[in-house]
């Protein structure tokens, strides 16, 4: 997203945030344009709900400025109240009410249509007549998820705020959810969103801020990330026996041989070239029965972003959905025109070869 078309609709300026001497915020400074989808990402503890909280106006600063709509938060008018929508990490509703009543009260709450209801419950999936005629204490957590995410999105809101919104969403509640968003974003609406999940966040973001310990570590431009994740992808090539001059002619056009195995070869190779690698090797007769992709880990790319170093990071993430069996020290990588021998010395090199 550009910002030479869309004006900043929240700004934070050296915004903190202190609890009895803890620190959730410390000086974080950035803007969120109108129309973007923006992605707090960070574990848990990291701040990121604390900033959606002081955006909203439910939490007052220790310090620093959360300005939206030009104006401080804690000081929005009701109309410009009206114009945000804020989903807690954890939204409760009574449980003696059934889905239906859930709904009808809070359409009745945000003025909207039974159109528009429609068309929010079947985006969630909460359409079918005997589910909305379950009592909210019959429903599972990833129900109660998708009710409280139906209810967010009932508002004709500018500014939609969503904590953690794909926690218990089972692997269809999360392709609801992202539907959901991408159909505001169609409709012009900033969505913010806080979670520790990386998918969610290069999925859905036009830009990513990454929180460690209350401090901005990283603001980045996801569509940029992405790219980078690709060009650090590695291509691994089963065949049988691949002859060095086979390995020479991929390597003369910009791959990198990483290692060789019994059965198989990876690649440091640009996307654009991963075709002509396999030509190449089908050029010398080499038979491959099977190939495939292989992404950096989740854990590696979190690490780069945050600056931190894994043994400092392990505990931070052990609680916030990430893996933690972080990459052990690898050997530099060698030059692209590495034989087979020298390529086997340097197995598991990867990591250092894509940062080279």
């Amino acid at each position: 997203m550009s910002g030479e078309t869309n004006q900043a609709i929240v700004k934070l300026k050296e915004l903190s945030k202190r609890y009895r001497g803890f620190s959730a915020l410390s000086e974080v400074t950035l803007s969120i344009l109108e129309g973007e989808t923006f992605v707090f990402l960070g574990p848990n503890g990291s701040g990121k709900s604390t900033a959606l909280k002081i955006i909203c106006g439910l939490v007052n600063p220790s310090s620093g400025k959360a300005l939206v709509f030009d104006s401080i938060a804690l000081t929005l008018t009701a109309s410009q109240k009206n114009l945000i929508s804020f989903l807690p990490q954890r939204a409760l509703f009574p449980p003696c009410l059934t889905v239906r009543e859930v709904l009808s009260f809070y359409r009745g709450l945000r003025g909207a249509n039974r159109a528009h209801l429609e068309d929010i419950t079947a985006l969630v999936g909460l359409d079918e007549k005997a589910t909305q005629e379950k009592f909210i204490s019959e429903l599972s957590g990833g129900m109660t998820q998708r009710l409280a995410l139906a209810v967010a999105c009932l508002a004709d809101a500018q500014i939609f705020l969503l904590d953690e919104p794909t926690a218990s969403l089972d692997p269809e509640g999360v392709l609801l959810f992202r539907s959901l968003v991408k159909r505001l974003k169609e409709r012009g609406k900033t969505v913010i969103i806080a979670t520790h999940l990386l998918d969610d966040a290069l999925e859905l973001a036009d830009r990513i801020a990454v929180l460690v310990d209350g401090k901005l570590r990283c603001l980045i431009n996801a569509e940029e990330l992405r790219a980078r994740i690709e060009e650090r992808s590695i291509l691994r090539v089963h065949s049988g026996s691949i002859r060095q001059d086979a390995l020479d002619a991929v390597c003369s056009f910009g791959s990198t041989l990483l290692e060789v195995g019994k059965n198989y070869c990876r690649f440091l190779c640009p996307p654009a070239e991963r075709l002509h690698l396999l030509q190449t090797l089908q050029a010398y007769h080499v038979e491959v029965t099977e190939f495939f992709v292989e992404q950096p880990s989740r854990e590696e790319i979190f690490l780069e972003l945050s600056g931190l170093q894994s043994e400092n990071l392990s505990e931070l993430l052990s609680s916030a959905g990430f893996l933690i069996e972080f990459p052990k020290q690898r050997a530099p990588t060698k030059p692209r025109n590495a034989t087979v021998k020298e390529a086997k010395s340097v197995r598991h090199s990867s990591d250092k070869g894509v940062n080279q």
